[in-house]
């Protein structure tokens, strides 16, 4: 139910839109129905909001590089890098990926084709 609810056309139209920790169960094609499918119900000057693990760049060990490991071993998800979501956007344009002192970070995206843009969103985690 859950499944089919997140993957069908958007019925429920918003200004702003909140993933958290939803895009790491699904695979890339997944997750393109999932954000084309809230694309097609949210406004241009909306704003999609995504709280997950981001695997930061480079060879070093970290946390989120072993968590990836085991969502693609045992389920269908992955751990995306800053460039994966990009990847898998589905029509939304990242316009920032902010560190939290959480394992996770907030990712802004916004509608890629947006001409009235809303202001700069700005966050304040200290």
């Amino acid at each position: 139910m859950r499944r089919r609810r997140l993957l069908r056309d958007g019925s429920c139209r918003g200004d702003a839109y909140l993933l958290s920790l939803i895009l790491h169960d699904w695979n890339d094609a997944e997750c393109v129905q999932i954000l084309s499918s809230i694309r097609r119900a949210i406004p241009s000057n909306g704003v999609l909001l995504i709280l997950e693990n981001v695997i930061p760049d480079g060879t070093e060990r970290h946390l989120d590089k072993v968590i990836d490991t085991i969502m693609m071993t045992i389920l269908d998800g992955t751990e995306r890098t800053r460039p994966e979501y990009a990847a898998t956007a589905a029509g939304f344009s990242l316009d920032a990926v902010v560190a939290t002192q959480a394992p996770t970070s907030l990712i802004v995206a916004r509608p890629s084709d947006a001409r009235a843009r809303i202001p700069d969103f700005r966050v304040n985690l200290e």
